[in-house]
């Protein structure tokens, strides 16, 4: 082999290298980006009353992959078992939905807006009824 020869391979060898940790470098900055993001919905998730996909997300977001296949199978378990469970996370996630809901003024318009239009359905007689929320 020339020495021109060994130039070229090492040249080449360099150039696939130089490439092909930069595609990797981009791959790898995609995957922390999802995680990253994972973080960041698990806890708006987690805000609004949710428990169990929460920690799927952050299972994902730190690698833990034996917690994360854990939390999978315990959530299967959970909604084939017990169907409360399943409606406990709806009644947390509509009770802080609808605290969060009326904090704003446009939240208490869409909430006003929705109890205007179960009145029309049934009966007025039920609202005046209805106990009296204390809003913090």
């Amino acid at each position: 082999m020339t020495i021109m020869t060994s130039l070229l391979v090492l040249l080449a060898v360099a150039a696939v290298g130089f490439f092909g940790s930069r595609f990797v470098y981009k791959i790898d900055t995609r995957i922390e980006e999802a995680k990253r993001n994972a973080v960041e919905l698990s806890g708006t998730l987690r805000s609004y009353g949710l428990s169990i996909l929460p920690k799927f997300l952050m299972d994902f977001a730190v690698g833990d992959k034996s917690s994360y296949v854990s939390t999978v199978l315990n959530a299967v378990q959970l909604l084939n078992g017990n169907p409360d469970i399943v409606l406990k996370e709806f009644d947390d996630v509509f009770d802080k939905v609808l605290t969060r809901k009326l904090l704003t003024e446009p939240g208490r318009i869409v909430v006003a807006a929705k109890l205007a239009e179960a009145v029309e359905v049934t009966d007025p007689s039920i609202v005046a009824k209805a106990p009296r929320a204390v809003v913090q």
